[in-house]
């Protein structure tokens, strides 16, 4: 045994002396050391709105959508790894250097493009974050921008000159209260109520003009790089840059429910058929969408992205809506239109609750409509097909779909099938207890 307990210890003393020893990672490796790079740091878009997307060294490839203008700038600045997200971070808060010089772009045949800088903004109609923006460059990036300042000056001075006059109302009503609490007599007559509405709040916003490339290409594989003021390359600059078109375009539908329309479904694949329930009338709204790469549409606002999809899957993108079409139901070779019209959703009155949804009247125009949509009736004799049509009466592109009728569901019979095992099992101890009843009793 003695032996034994020798070899073990021999051999074990080999196996740490053989194998490579770790170092410990240090504090600075853990959260990741800070190093000056040279990072892009472009305006992209998904087809909706713009955003900045940060691109340190480590990300090799900017993905973009094929045609559509995109701003390219590069910056010097601070990166470390951030391993709570996996992610290279940018520290632009603290040190963001722009880097004078134009922008290279070569294509694929080895053509060189120099893109000089150019006047820029991104304009949020809605406001910041408020879902769309567009990026305008030149004379009507300028000729936006003044707009906005005038408009948005404007806006603040009439809202401040209304809050000046409704705090003059409100003194002349406190000083008028005191005289009637001190019974002065005569009594005059207390302040005319304010009749004037509130100045309508100002949503839009213009980034501030700035000059830097702005670049538009063609779906294909590109390489970038930024050439200095002194005629060379600036180090570290060159990257990849692909850019993709979607695959194809077509016309989805959003349904909602009478019965239930906050919860809107979307039906955006073409090749899909339609469901709809028998009972319940059904409102449509079409909108255009495109298909796109999975793996290439993600990347564009997640280009450090862990779990990349697969790159076989393709994703349908809603574009906005369509107007100016008819939707048409058919069966067989009968056909009845569908116009898009304007609803208003009314709470029912009584402990019920519930609500009513009716079209808008012409005299309703100064009603806002909840929403807009084509109203599929469940009277309508059951639908086999349904398209959009245009004012010319031809069918648009995408808008077939197939349409089956479902029935309601069956409620509480839907679950009968769980409760077989039970009444099985009660019927069963039922029997077994029968026999032994009989016995007692004749005994």
């Amino acid at each position: 045994m003695a032996v034994r307990h020798r070899l073990i210890r021999v051999l074990a003393v080999l196996i740490v002396l053989t194998v490579p020893s770790t170092p410990a990672p240090s504090a600075n490796a853990q959260q990741g050391s800070p190093a000056e790079q040279l990072i892009y740091w472009p305006y992209v878009t998904n087809g909706g709105e713009y955003r900045r997307v940060a691109y340190p060294t480590q990300v090799d490839t900017i993905r973009v959508l094929a045609d559509t203008p995109i701003v390219l700038e590069p910056r010097r600045t601070t990166v470390a790894y951030w391993p709570l997200t996996g992610e290279y971070l940018a520290d632009l808060a603290n040190r963001n250097e722009p880097v004078a010089g134009d922008l290279e772009v070569v294509t694929a045949s080895g053509e060189v493009r120099r893109v000089p800088p150019r006047p820029y903004t991104i304009w949020y109609p809605n406001g910041v974050g408020a879902g769309e923006s567009v990026l305008l460059v030149d004379e009507v990036a300028q000729s936006v921008y003044a707009k906005y300042v005038a408009d948005a000056t404007k806006a603040a001075q009439d809202e401040q000159a209304y809050a000046a006059r409704v705090a003059e109302l409100q003194a002349a009503v406190d000083a008028w209260l005191k005289l009637a609490a001190s019974r002065v007599t005569p009594l005059p007559p207390p302040p005319a109520q304010l009749t004037e509405a509130p100045p309508e709040p100002y949503s839009g916003y213009a980034a501030e003009i700035a000059e830097t490339p702005v670049v538009s290409l063609p779906a294909g594989a590109y390489t970038i790089r930024w050439r200095g003021p002194d005629g060379s390359i600036v180090p570290g600059s060159e990257r990849r840059l692909v850019s993709f078109s979607a695959r194809r375009q077509a016309v989805g539908y959003r349904l909602l429910p009478e019965n239930r329309w906050t919860q809107p479904v979307d039906m955006f694949n073409p090749d899909e058929v339609l469901y709809l329930e028998g009972s319940t009338s059904v409102y449509l709204q079409p909108i255009l969408v495109e298909e796109y790469n999975t793996s290439l549409y993600v990347r564009v606002y997640q280009p450090q992205l862990l779990d990349a999809p697969d790159p076989s899957l393709f994703t349908w993108v809603p574009r906005g809506p369509l107007q100016g079409t008819r939707l048409e139901v058919r069966q067989g070779q009968q056909k009845e239109t569908v116009p898009e019209l304007p609803y208003r959703v009314e709470q029912n009155a009584g402990t019920n609750r519930g609500y009513t949804i009716r079209p808008l009247a012409e005299s309703d125009a100064t009603v806002t409509p909840d929403f807009s949509a084509m109203r599929v009736r469940a009277d309508m004799a059951p639908a086999t097909q349904l398209a959009l049509v245009n004012s010319a009466g031809n069918e648009v592109t995408g808008s077939r779909r197939d349409v089956r009728r479902v029935a309601a569901s069956a409620g509480v019979l839907v679950y009968a099938p769980a409760l077989l095992p039970l009444l099985l099992l009660l019927v069963t101890r039922l029997r077994r207890r029968g026999p032994a009843t009989k016995e007692t009793r004749a005994s």
